[in-house]
C-alpha cells in the first residue's frame, strides 16, 4: 500500500512539474547591438543599435515557472540561463484591430549576474521572442539601454508544454 501510495505521489509530481515547463524551437537570431547614442532635436539623446546581422543558429527556449528561470539552449551546448525576479504583462485590446499582449521576464544571467530580459510579444501571427543582455548607462546623455538585444526566430511559434 506504501508502494502504491509513493508511487501515485511521484506521478502527480512528475506530471505537474512536467506541466511548468514550455519550449519553443528557434531556427536563426538577430543581433542589435549598443553603438552610441544620438541626439535628437530637443537635447535628448536616444540609443543607436547596429544590426550585426543574422545567423542560422538553432536551438530552443525553455521556460520554467517553478524555477523562474528561462534557458537558451543553442544546439552547439552552450546553455544561457537566466533567472527572473520581474513579471510585467502588456495587454493591448483594440475592437477595430487584432489584441496584443507583450510579457517580459526580467532577471540575472545566472553564470555572470548580468541583467537580462526574455520578452515575448503575442499577437494572431504568432510569437516573437527578444532576449536582452547587459546595460549600457550613461548619465552624461541619459542613456539607460540594453546593450545587446537578439531576436529568435521560431516561425511565429509560441511556447509549448514540454513533452
Amino acid at each position: 500500500m506504501k508502494h502504491l501510495i509513493l508511487t501515485s505521489l511521484v506521478l502527480l509530481y512528475l506530471t505537474a512539474v512536467g506541466q511548468t515547463k514550455k519550449v519553443v524551437f528557434f531556427y536563426g537570431r538577430g543581433l542589435y547591438e549598443y553603438d552610441h547614442p544620438v541626439q535628437l532635436g530637443n537635447g535628448e539623446y536616444t540609443p543607436y543599435y547596429e544590426n550585426m546581422g543574422e545567423t542560422f543558429e538553432k536551438g530552443r527556449i525553455i521556460f520554467d515557472s517553478i524555477s523562474k528561470s528561462f534557458t537558451i539552449k543553442w544546439l552547439d551546448g552552450e546553455d544561457w540561463i537566466g533567472k527572473y525576479t520581474k513579471v510585467s504583462t502588456i495587454e493591448e485590446v483594440n475592437p477595430t484591430s487584432e489584441s496584443k499582449s507583450e510579457i517580459t521576464y526580467t532577471g540575472k544571467w545566472s553564470d555572470e549576474n548580468i541583467l537580462c530580459e526574455l520578452t515575448i510579444k503575442k499577437s494572431s501571427d504568432g510569437c516573437v521572442f527578444q532576449v536582452k543582455s547587459g546595460k549600457v548607462i550613461d548619465e552624461d546623455y541619459k542613456i539607460n539601454a540594453w546593450k545587446k538585444i537578439f531576436t529568435l526566430f521560431t516561425q511565429g511559434q509560441c511556447l509549448q508544454e514540454q513533452q
